[in-house]
């Protein structure tokens, strides 16, 4: 039987009755975890993502009501419900999950369950030593079409007593986005929601998208301009400041596709803040976030500041 999670009533909070019923799914571990790149010998997708952000959400919700985890069982259907915005077409659909989770002599590089087996959570010091965390023990899709999981143990602790100091997001709002690297820079912006700003370095953000052998300038005009431009709609004002490194000319066609650049230090994203990050309970657990008061798309997308670039000392 596949065991599939449902939303629950949030308990008692502070003395009074919380009125909203869970009816999203949240994602949520420690900031911790964002130090940490997804890694994967094999190319990850955006469909591959939207699975490991199930996933996420499935261990963080188990842990909540079990210390130790058995292996998960998910039929496809659980997995599509989960993981498609778009139902209209679902017997195509269908065929295509099933198709993407199997292994074959001819396409197995391609499957997502052998990806997912080999998804680790990475770090690189700036000496150059690495700490790298296998997300799953065990993975398997057998002729039944059900995903079996279990995870890792050294896993758990990311997942587990989430306070503020914790990074939460809307499963839904995520599935919604395309690009892969929207996927990656949106879990890693909703960190610093509640204070609009993040800082990232040149090295940690090419390791966080998983690209080799990228031109800065590409990297700026392909990638974060398609990047920024999508994310706009769930963090309003989202623009970027790009730090040059002291001491080197600046390329005037930096911003030009054609244009080669090897001198930045730094990107700065900003954006209006969300300062309510859910509810604490005495034990300063965060629980059930509501949907309302995650990073959601607005009505309204707002103008893009576009993308900034300066020679200034960092603001920080």
């Amino acid at each position: 039987m596949s065991d599939r999670i449902k939303g629950s009533r949030s308990p008692r909070i502070n003395g009074e009755n919380n009125k909203w019923r869970y009816n999203g799914k949240t994602v949520g571990y420690k900031n911790d975890l964002n130090s940490y790149a997804i890694t994967c010998p094999l190319n990850i997708t955006s469909s591959d993502l939207n699975i490991l952000n199930f996933l996420m959400y499935a261990i963080k919700t188990k842990l909540k009501r079990h210390k130790r985890l058995n292996a998960m069982q998910y039929s496809i259907n659980d997995i599509y419900e989960a993981t498609y915005n778009n139902h209209s077409n679902y017997t195509r659909n269908i065929a295509r999950l099933d198709n993407s989770l199997r292994a074959s002599l001819g396409n197995q590089n391609e499957s997502a369950t052998v990806k997912l087996s080999q998804v680790s959570f990475s770090k690189i010091d700036k000496q150059g030593f690495i700490t790298t965390i296998p997300l799953f023990s065990k993975i398997s899709y057998d002729k039944n079409k059900v995903l079996t999981v279990k995870f890792n143990p050294d896993c758990y602790e990311y997942f587990t007593n989430l306070n503020y100091q914790s990074t939460f997001y809307s499963l839904k709002s995520l599935l919604k986005l395309r690009n892969k690297y929207s996927k990656i820079l949106f879990m890693h912006l909703s960190q610093f929601r509640s204070s609009g700003c993040y800082e990232v370095g040149l090295p940690d953000l090419i390791n966080y998208f998983g690209i080799k052998n990228i031109q800065q300038s590409r990297l700026i005009n392909k990638v974060l301009r398609s990047t920024i431009k999508e994310l706009l709609p769930y963090f309003p004002g989202l623009h970027l400041t790009i730090y040059l490194r002291k001491n080197k000319i600046r390329v005037p066609i930096m911003l030009n596709p054609k244009g080669i650049l090897t001198n930045i230090s730094y990107f700065t994203f900003r954006f209006k803040p969300k300062l309510k990050i859910g509810y604490i309970t005495k034990n300063k657990a965060i629980i059930n976030v509501p949907e309302s008061d995650l990073i959601t798309e607005t009505f309204n997308m707002p103008t893009s500041k576009g993308i900034r670039v300066t020679d200034n000392q960092l603001p920080f």
